[in-house]
């Protein structure tokens, strides 16, 4: 398992797009080399600067070009530095956070786990403008979804369910130094 950090959450910075899409060749190419199909995970959390300039390079610029996610398994882990405190998650950048990673999951849920559905709705809620149920809303339908539906998603426990295993996965991955945070087989 190798892992690659290519941004630092703490920090307002960009990725080029032909350095993420470097890195993401290279897994791929790893992949096809061991006759598999690379398993790509990207760990981020929602109002991550790093995250999001990674989310908008990874999308256009290779997760939707043709072929490419029909060649790798490719999943979005939406959880970041959010940490159990008493029981309730508590988020890096505050309750806005833990709503638009709640958001994440019940978008990602709702396209069946699909990336080249589930990724253009985290592209749009990490334009920059506040998280809040209208903007998970205007994402939502933005991307073909049922905004009715992810919204009540967010508050109706069901995105309380999602999020624990978006809990799960990140804590399997083991320590991340920070966000954004790539694995592959």
């Amino acid at each position: 398992k190798a892992t690659v950090s290519v941004l630092n959450c703490d920090k307002e910075q960009t990725l080029p797009h032909t350095m993420l899409s470097y890195v993401m060749a290279t897994m791929l190419a790893v992949g096809v080399a061991a006759q598999d199909r690379p398993v790509v995970r990207f760990y981020g959390e929602a109002m991550c600067p790093g995250c999001a300039a990674a989310a908008r390079s990874l999308v256009p610029n290779l997760l939707l070009k043709e072929g490419v996610a029909a060649a790798m398994d490719f999943e979005y882990v939406g959880y970041g530095n959010a940490r159990k405190v008493g029981g309730k998650i508590v988020c890096q950048h505050g309750e806005a956070e833990c709503m638009g990673n709640v958001a994440e999951a019940c978008v990602k849920n709702a396209t069946g786990a699909e990336a080249v559905r589930y990724m253009p709705f985290v592209v749009c809620l990490e334009d920059g403008a506040a998280i809040t149920d209208g903007h998970v809303r205007e994402c939502a339908a933005a991307t073909g979804l049922d905004a009715g539906d992810i919204s009540a998603c967010v508050t109706d426990g069901r995105g309380a369910g999602l999020i624990e295993k978006e809990a799960e996965k990140t804590a399997a991955a083991g320590r991340m130094p920070y966000v954004p945070y790539f694995t592959f087989n």
